[in-house]
């Protein structure tokens, strides 16, 4: 599934990241507040509040974060108002479920570059409880459609993984933040993800993965910045990848089972974000529309 770097590919080509938040440490708006309320009654345990999307940077595209909020519209990290600050308040509130695909950080990306703008719906939320989602498949699912931040995701998911033979089995609308959350952590899809980067892992640079991974994790964010590069962070990343997907092919029992890994994994992810890439948030308003996002 990974392309060798010999041959020009990138280690972090093919698997992409949804992030689940369990809670936020504050709600920014009453409706934020009554909003998680609603998603806590209706959907099932363990219960998330908000999803979105978290892709490897690129050299010609550092962009890592697509999202939408309550009151804003979909788009990348730097059009969301103050959101480098709300990831770092939050930075611990977070899990990574690892999304596997051949070019899937390409399909995905071009995916969400479509959805820029989508007005976000709050109404959206009751095509995702019973007995209302029944006619999910009904709803117009179509880019740019008004959406909530877990049917966005899910819709972006399904464009992409729309030629491989493991699609999400229901209609974009169907899904709130944990239904996702489930879909995605079933031990048939990513029993078959690890096995392709088993598989592959030869391509995969391993020295000095630990040292990186101690640093992503725990060094001040001055000795990070001074220390790694972005191609450390990705082979950190790719490295507690795998460690996640391993766990998840395991699993017994269809229960979705929420582990260390998967929460060390989204504080990495984050940090990569933060420390790292911070450029990607510093875009003023002016260069939204000239930028290289799309």
């Amino acid at each position: 599934m990974m392309k060798p770097a010999e041959e020009g590919g990138h280690i972090t080509d093919d698997v992409i990241y949804v992030m689940a938040m369990k809670t936020a440490s504050t709600a920014s708006c009453y409706d934020e507040s009554l909003l998680d309320t609603m998603v806590r009654k209706f959907q099932p345990s363990p219960v998330f509040v908000h999803v979105e999307l978290l892709l490897p940077p690129h050299p010609h595209n550092k962009q890592m974060h697509f999202s939408t909020y309550v009151g804003e519209s979909a788009g990348w990290g730097h059009s969301h108002e103050n959101i480098s600050e709300y990831y770092k308040k939050n930075i611990e509130n977070w899990v990574a479920i690892p999304v596997v695909g051949t070019g899937i950080v390409k399909s995905v990306r071009e995916a969400c570059c479509k959805e820029i703008k989508t007005p976000y719906s709050v109404l959206g939320y009751l095509m995702s409880v019973p007995p209302m989602r029944s006619f999910a498949k009904y709803y117009n699912n179509e880019a740019t459609s008004a959406a909530h931040c877990a049917s966005l995701t899910a819709r972006i998911l399904t464009t992409a993984l729309k030629t491989t033979e493991d699609p999400l089995k229901h209609a974009p609308s169907w899904y709130g933040p944990s239904t996702l959350v489930h879909e995605l952590c079933k031990r048939n899809r990513n029993s078959t993800y690890y096995k392709h980067y088993e598989d592959t892992s030869c391509t995969v640079p391993v020295v000095g993965d630990a040292t990186n991974v101690r640093l992503l994790i725990s060094a001040p964010d001055d000795i990070v910045r001074r220390t790694l590069t972005a191609e450390h962070c990705s082979t950190a990343v790719l490295s507690k990848t795998m460690e996640v997907l391993k766990e998840m092919s395991s699993a017994t029992g269809g229960v979705t089972q929420i582990t260390p890994s998967q929460r060390c994994l989204a504080y990495m992810l984050l940090r990569w974000s933060l420390c790292i890439n911070i450029d990607q948030f510093l875009l003023t308003p002016s260069q939204y529309l000239c930028s290289d996002d799309c």
